[in-house]
This record gives C-alpha cells, sequence and structure tokens, in this order.
C-alpha cells in the first residue's frame, strides 16, 4: 500500500473514531472562536478540570500523575524542585552532606514546621513514613498498601534510616546511590502525619495529612475533591484559599467547561483544538516541553512476544511518525530513545518503519497471521491524548503486515495494576519523569528487579536482561557522570536491540486557564503546582 493511501486509510480510521466517540469539534464550534472571559468564581477560589479521579491520596502508595498532582500540593518533601527545573533546593531538610564513600547522608530538618493535624514535623517523623515503607511488620503499613516506588526506586538499598535528634536525620545506604537527592524530591516521597497514619489505618490513602501548602477539606469520588490553603504554611500562605478537582473524563466536555466558566484550569487538554484555542482570548493556553515518554510496551514473558524477532518486527510495523504527524498538531516528537531530551546520558536509536522487513522477520519468526491484543487506558495521557485513538491505529498499521489486533479498554483505576502484573500483551504505557536523572527511566523501566507480577512493578515489559541489569546498578553507584553516560549509552543500545518496547512519542506539556489565573506551574517532572496560582490583581 503507498504511503498516500495508508495516510488515507488512517485519517478514515481517526475521522470515524473520532465521529463515534465524540472527541472531535470542528473549528467554529463552541471553544474555537473568540470570546470574552468569563466572571471569575466566587470568593478566592479556583475549579480546576481532570481527566479522572486520583487512584489515591497516600504519596507513597500512588504511582499516577492524576494522584501525585494533588498529593504534591499537600505534602512537602525533604528536597523539592527547583520551579521549572530537576534541580533541587531545600524543602523540609534545610541542608545535607553525604560521608566520603557516598554511602551515609546526614540531613539537617527545618525547625518550626507542624503538620495539618497540628503534630510536630521532626526526624522521627521521617523515620516512622520511610520505614513503614520497608519494615514488613510496621505499625503504620496498612494491609493492601503495595508503596511501589519505595521498591522500585531503592529496593534494599536503604538499610537504616535513623533519628540523630529531633532535627536530625541519617540515611545509611548499601552502597552509594547517585541521584539520592533528586530521588528524595520526587512526590511520591512526601512526609505524612504519623499520628494521622495511626488514626486513619487502612482508610489513609483517602485522608491525606502533610505539611504541605493546602490542607485536604473532602473527597467524593467521580465528583469533587476539595483542598484549602494552608494558613500555618512554613514557607509562603498560598494566595488561593480554596481549590476543587473536579473529573472530566471527557476531553471536550472539559474544555467547554473551562469556556464557560465552570472551571478555570484544566489538564489533559485536547490536541487538536490547541491552534484554535490559543487565539481565543477567554482562554490562556500554557504549553512546554515535558519530560515524558509515550511508548508500548511488549510482554517479554508471554508468547509469543517472548521471541525478540517479533518484537522487533512490531516495531518496524509502526509508522510512527505519520502518527505523530497526524495526531500530534505539531506537539509531539518521534521518540527514537526511552530517555526524553532535556536529560543528560540519551542515546538515539530509531526503529526504521520498514513493513517489508517486518513481514520477513514475522515469517522467519513462525508468526505469519499472527494474533495480538493491545490494551489502552480509558482515560487521556500527557503523552496518549487519545488512548483509542492511538490503539486503532496501530491496530491498522499492524493489520497492514497480516497481524490481527484486539483493541481493549481497562479503567484507569485498575490499568497500572494490570499492566504491572503482566496482564497484557502489547500495551499503551507512558513515563513522566520524576527527576532529571536518567536512572529515572532506564532502571525504573528497564531493570529485572523492578519486574513483580504480584505487587505490579514499573518494569510493565516484564523485560530481564543480566547484562543491562549489571550496568544500571554500576551507574547508580558512581558519581562521575561521563562514566554514567557511556554505561547508560550500553544499556540503551542492548534495549534497542532486545526491543521490549517501541519508544512512540515525546509531547508537550499542555493546559488551558481563564486569563487572569497566574502563578500555577506545569513543572517538567508533570506535578502541577498551585501554590503560587493567583487571580491577577484588578
Amino acid at each position: 500500500m503507498s504511503i498516500q493511501r495508508r495516510r488515507s486509510t488512517l485519517l478514515a480510521l481517526l475521522l470515524v473514531t473520532l465521529w463515534l466517540t465524540g472527541c472531535s469539534q470542528p473549528p467554529g464550534q463552541p471553544g474555537a472562536a473568540a470570546g470574552t472571559p468569563p466572571a471569575r468564581p466566587e470568593g478566592n477560589t479556583l475549579v480546576v478540570g481532570k481527566p479522572g479521579d486520583p487512584k489515591g491520596l497516600d504519596p507513597a502508595d500512588v504511582t499516577d500523575a492524576e494522584s501525585s498532582q494533588i498529593t504534591a500540593n499537600l505534602f512537602d518533601t525533604l528536597l523539592r524542585f527547583k520551579s521549572g527545573s530537576a534541580e533541587v533546593e531545600p524543602s523540609l531538610a534545610t541542608g545535607w552532606k553525604a560521608s566520603p564513600d557516598g554511602k551515609t547522608w546526614t540531613l539537617k530538618l527545618r525547625q518550626g514546621v507542624k503538620f495539618h493535624d497540628g503534630t510536630p514535623f521532626n526526624a522521627k517523623a521521617v523515620v516512622d513514613n520511610f520505614e513503614r515503607q520497608y519494615v514488613p511488620n510496621h505499625p503504620l503499613r496498612y494491609p493492601g498498601a503495595t508503596f511501589s516506588y519505595w521498591s522500585d526506586v531503592w529496593g534494599g538499598r536503604i538499610t537504616r534510616t535513623e533519628a540523630v535528634d529531633e532535627h536530625t536525620l541519617r540515611f545509611t545506604l548499601k552502597e552509594p546511590i547517585a541521584p539520592f537527592l533528586s530521588n528524595l524530591a520526587m512526590p511520591f516521597f512526601g512526609i505524612a502525619s504519623p499520628a494521622a497514619l495511626k488514626k486513619s489505618g487502612r482508610d489513609a490513602f483517602k485522608q491525606p495529612v502533610g505539611t504541605g501548602p493546602f490542607k485536604f477539606v473532602e473527597w467524593l469520588p467521580g465528583d469533587r475533591l476539595v483542598i484549602e490553603a494552608n494558613q500555618d504554611y512554613w514557607d509562603t500562605r498560598p494566595p488561593l484559599d480554596r481549590i476543587t478537582f473536579k473529573p472530566i473524563p471527557e476531553n471536550t466536555s472539559r474544555q467547554l467547561q473551562l469556556e464557560r466558566g465552570a472551571v478555570q484550569l484544566i489538564t489533559g487538554l485536547q490536541l487538536e483544538n490547541h491552534p484554535e484555542l490559543s487565539k481565543n482570548p477567554a482562554v490562556r493556553v500554557a504549553d512546554q516541553p515535558g519530560l515524558n515518554l509515550g511508548y508500548l510496551s511488549f510482554n517479554t514473558q508471554k508468547k509469543p512476544l517472548d521471541d525478540p524477532k517479533v518484537r522487533q518486527a512490531l516495531c518496524l510495523a509502526v509508522n510512527r511518525q505519520q502518527i505523530v504527524d497526524e495526531l500530534y498538531h505539531g506537539l509531539a516528537k518521534v521518540a527514537n530513545s526511552p530517555v526524553p531530551p532535556g536529560i543528560w546520558g540519551r542515546k538515539e536509536l530509531p526503529y526504521e518503519y520498514n513493513p517489508e522487513k517486518a513481514r520477513e522477520l514475522l515469517k522467519e519468526a513462525g508468526h505469519e497471521g499472527l494474533k495480538l491484543e493491545i490494551s489502552y487506558m480509558s482515560v487521556p495521557r500527557t503523552y496518549f491524548p487519545e488512548p483509542k485513538v492511538i490503539a486503532e491505529v496501530l491496530q491498522a498499521q499492524w493489520g497492514e503486515v497480516g497481524i490481527q489486533v484486539e483493541v481493549k479498554s481497562r479503567e484507569w483505576s485498575s490499568y497500572l495494576e494490570a499492566l504491572g502484573q503482566g496482564e497484557h500483551q502489547v500495551g499503551l504505557s507512558g513515563w513522566i519523569a520524576d527527576n532529571g536523572d536518567p536512572d529515572n527511566f532506564l532502571y525504573t523501566l528497564f531493570d529485572s528487579g523492578n519486574v513483580d507480577t504480584k505487587r505490579g512493578g514499573s518494569n510493565v515489559c516484564m523485560y530481564t536482561n543480566e547484562e543491562v541489569h549489571g550496568l544500571l546498578v554500576k551507574a547508580q553507584a558512581l558519581t562521575d557522570q561521563a562514566e554514567r553516560t557511556r554505561l547508560y549509552e550500553k544499556a540503551q543500545e542492548l534495549i534497542h536491540q532486545d526491543a521490549p518496547c517501541l519508544p512512540m512519542v515525546y509531547v508537550s506539556q499542555l493546559a488551558a486557564s481563564h486569563p487572569e489565573l497566574e502563578g500555577f506551574e506545569l513543572h517538567p517532572t508533570g506535578t502541577l503546582q498551585l501554590r503560587k496560582a493567583r487571580w491577577k490583581s484588578k
């Protein structure tokens, strides 16, 4: 089939799919035409429209952006990322020092800070927070908690966390961890009130108590989640008094509610409406490069995807440039590495589009007439704003090389768990940087230690390669960036050869707001920072 004919087929598929799902609106419909800004909400408040509900509100026990974008405003971490950067700065810790061998870190903690429930923040509270994640019988470890990020980021490499005195904390490591400080700044290591954790027990995930700029008020799943300003915040009291988050799964509805003034900030902006929406004076659109990756995860432990030739054939049969050109409206780039631009240690290793070669590999592997299932998430993500459309485009492109594909949707609440436990064959997957270190992509997504079919691991490709594991673990223990880069480049070469995944896209981060709303930030790591959000003075 010619490129032009293939493009026509793809466009026809997209038009039919979008018409059926109601996910598209042509220029000139509400929201595309110029207008005047709607009235501000009553009082010093804000309503945020988001694609979905959080999975939970315990920062230590969530892995998704919908959850962490909220918990990042309720909980402080020991260190935090500077505005617009992956560089760290003081937060609950005011200073830190490593031992010469890199195996001991001593942190000085901020004094005079209190949790939202009035209990004091101190070194013992930090110890309780961290020990509950790696001590199996810890009294604050509630039933059902998985603490995935602790396992994926630290594993067994933190051997001890101790309170030297009330405001001095010491970590003892099994081995040096190069991105140690950056890891501590991840929102998943926010510090919760031990008293509140004890009181809430198994309900801690829906009754959050931190030290952050906002305090939790209420959560009615499917309807709203409300937070209010922490009047006693140690940094600067947030300008806004109250913020309400509303789950609005459908893209067009979310945009229309913004234009009508029902909400004043939305995430998960529909890419195809970006050009016209940017011209509308009733709306302000924010876009910036994001440290993110959208990729296809191949379950390498399920037949026939345990065969590298099959995985390589799947990679060769996807016209990623066509997908980017026709679905992302100039707001994405083809991904030629599992590490996004802006992070050091990245090596470009493109997969060519070659359907003829794909057919040859399938024939060599004895898998002509292959049948596969693609799983996709039910809510839009930064990297896959139209998951169903992407899945159906892949269905069409793989169909051109003789592969029969069934597409299957899963609810967001269970999607990540299902992929982490290896229930899929091919999954639409993505990662948004937790920090600016390549370890956060390569170790997290491809190390064999992060395969966990019971708990659900971050290596959703179920990929194991001992040489890759050795390179990634060695790189973690080094401080020489040039040597770490060499190791990461070698690891990327091996991963590319094994093809456990197909890197698809790097996508700009988008949000849209009332034009008089200022100060909110889409951080490169994907968090939504609202502690400085405010209404423009009249």
